[in-house]
Order: structure tokens, then sequence, then C-alpha cells
């Protein structure tokens, strides 16, 4: 993946909608299958400061355990956090640790997959993102 950090971008409007939770309370944390090291290079190069922590699960099929293990670093219940997610196995995680989920249609797997997966929320369009993770949380 490293040797394509310089060919990527988010997706539109993606940069504003993560200032705007900033800005408007809500930390924000990524945990990804993808390495820390990628991460932080890929926020640094496109201007994101707005991220608090970056985790790596590197086991992919471990992810209900890193969440698990961040609920507990943080002192959150499952209540507390939504988790945005593209894939199936995000959902069977999240599912797994009783944190709700937000599928984005845009990633790895079809709307189809994350509806059958169970998903919270299914958000079709970035813009969206904002008013769906407004409305689904509590600070």
């Amino acid at each position: 993946m490293s040797q394509f950090l310089d060919r990527l971008t988010f997706f539109e409007g993606i940069p504003a909608i993560l200032e705007q939770l900033r800005q408007k309370g809500f930390t924000l944390h990524i945990l990804s299958s993808n390495s820390e090291e990628n991460i932080r290079e890929f926020l640094t190069a496109q201007g994101i400061t707005s991220v608090e922590t970056v985790t790596s699960a590197r086991n992919v099929f471990g992810k209900n355990r890193a969440i698990s293990k961040f609920l507990r670093q943080h002192g959150l219940s499952p209540a507390d956090i939504l988790y945005v997610g593209d894939e199936e196995r995000d959902i069977v995680a999240c599912k797994d640790v009783k944190v709700r989920i937000a599928a984005v249609t845009w990633g790895l797997d079809s709307e189809d997959i994350l509806r059958a997966a169970g998903a919270d929320v299914i958000v079709n369009r970035p813009q969206d993102l904002l008013g769906i993770v407004e409305s689904v949380t509590v600070r």
C-alpha cells in the first residue's frame, strides 16, 4: 500500500466532513487493517489533523478484539461510539462487540452485502455522513 500513497486521495468532501465533526466536538479515531504508518503518512499528505488516534488491527479477522481493546483503553462503552466502515467484516466485528456501525457504500463491499450483514445505517453519499453521525451518536 505504501507504494501507492502518493496517488491516493479522499473521496470528495471527506476532509471537510472530518473537520466539521471535530468542530462539533466529536473525537475521531481510525481503526484499520492497514498499517498505522501508511495511515499517518496518508493523513499528513492530505493535511488532515482532526484524527486523534490511529490503530492498526493487523489481524483482519480480529477487528472485534481491536474494537474491544480500543473501548477499554479509552474508557468507553459500545454506546459511546459509532464505527464507520465499508466492509462486511466491519459490520460483523461491530455486531460482535455491540457497537453501532454506519456502513458506507463507496468503499469495498456493495450496498447489498452491507445491508445483508446488518449495518445499523447505510450511507450512500459522503455528504450524508455528517448528518447521520450527528443523528445517531451521543457526544
